[in-house]
């Protein structure tokens, strides 16, 4: 990671359709503390619900290539995580509320 400059690093956070954190939000939640611990950097949690679905119907946009691939849905899903918390951050430094 050095090579690259990483100082901080974004992990989904599922949580359930509630809002309230499952077994699957509580082992992110577990994997990000000892990420931020082994590696020193910033680890931020960001809600991840829908992203799967986000991600076909993405994939569904452009062909349908891939859209029962679960390789192509989590890296598209990844995409949707990293583009919404890239707009959450963009959103928290201008003050404007979300559209």
């Amino acid at each position: 990671m050095a090579g690259y400059e990483v100082t901080r690093v974004v992990v989904g956070l599922p949580l359930n359709m509630d809002g309230s954190a499952g077994p699957g939000a509580r082992m992110a939640e577990a994997f990000a503390a000892h990420l931020r611990q082994a590696t020193g950097l910033i680890v931020d949690l960001f809600d991840e619900r829908l992203t799967s679905f986000e991600a076909e119907e993405r994939l569904k946009e452009i062909g349908g290539r891939g859209l029962r691939n679960k390789a192509a849905i989590d890296a598209v899903a990844a995409c949707v995580i990293l583009e919404g918390w890239i707009e959450q951050r963009r959103r928290a430094m201008t003050g404007k509320p979300r559209a």
